[in-house]
């Protein structure tokens, strides 16, 4: 019993540590960038498949982050509907949809069936350029 306790308080500092160390908060340069990302966004047509790679790499890799249900896709949808019928956690939906010779994308990510405008525009500003909370210089 003792061993296990010792190991619970080793393993407990080791996470306290990692968090201090590891802080993901993102900065205050990169929020202003996400306050300034338009949502829904457009680019020219020849850009729409990076763009569109972008949110399913997105999607891939932030699954865990997202939670939700199981992950819906089409040629311009990609939906992530809540995991039980109480609307509760959490949902994201990314569309594409052509505008003449430009590609119009808009995302939505809600919490508790609210509206969150601030990670709608993390996940458009992703989409656009490629920069994360995570990489952000």
């Amino acid at each position: 019993m003792k061993y296990i306790l010792g190991i619970l308080v080793v393993l407990f500092v080791i996470v306290g540590i990692y968090t201090v160390v590891n802080n993901n908060e993102p900065s205050k340069a990169f929020l202003h960038k996400v306050d300034l990302q338009q949502n829904p966004f457009t680019v020219p047509s020849d850009s729409a498949n990076i763009i569109w790679k972008r949110a399913s790499t997105f999607v891939e890799t932030r699954k865990g982050w997202i939670g939700g249900g199981e992950i819906h896709r089409n040629n311009n949808l990609i939906f992530i509907p809540y995991s039980n019928s109480f609307y509760r956690g959490t949902s994201l939906r990314i569309e594409k949809s052509i505008l003449g010779d430009s590609t119009v994308f808009q995302i939505s990510w809600w919490y508790s069936k609210e509206l969150s405008h601030k990670l709608s525009n993390e996940i458009a500003l992703y989409m656009r350029t490629g920069i994360d909370r995570y990489h952000y210089k």
